[in-house]
């Protein structure tokens, strides 16, 4: 099972006896496997593991969502290459062109320029992971001229 290219690199299997065929798998992009890894059939010659640990919070009843910025908005498929563009500087290949569609991400714009999102990547009864909080290159340069 895996996402569409286009959304995000994340694949998964059932368990460690599937077979996968790296040929096919490497046709369109990369892929990040998550929990157990297949055995892969063909050469993989830039594969690679690690631990990724993820947060999760899971908020009281109470909490009130606090009024927007004057420079907030909402982002979608209008915005979806600024997003690509924006996250790609941190996290380049993790963020992908329909990305967007996962959930509400939201972004802080500076003199219109796209600086900094935030969104959600996955939802789950009682639990939200949220993702990708990015700062653009130019206000970071133009914060480090100013200290």
């Amino acid at each position: 099972m895996r996402y569409r290219p286009e959304v995000l690199p994340f694949a998964a299997v059932a368990n460690r006896n599937v077979v996968v065929d790296a040929a096919r798998l490497r046709c369109d992009t990369d892929a990040i496997f998550v929990g157990v890894l297949p055995q892969m059939e063909g050469d993989i010659v830039d594969a690679m593991r690690f631990v990724c640990l993820q947060m999760a919070w899971q908020p009281p009843g109470d909490v009130v969502a606090p009024d927007p910025l004057p420079n907030e908005c909402e982002l979608g498929t209008a915005e979806a290459h600024e997003m690509v563009e924006l996250t790609d500087v941190a996290f380049p290949g993790f963020y992908r062109r329909e990305s967007y569609q996962l959930g509400r991400f939201v972004g802080i714009r500076v003199d219109g320029q796209l600086v900094a999102m935030a969104g959600h990547r996955t939802r789950m009864p009682g639990f939200v992971r949220s993702a990708r909080y990015a700062l653009g290159q130019a206000i970071r340069a133009k914060d480090m001229h100013n200290t």
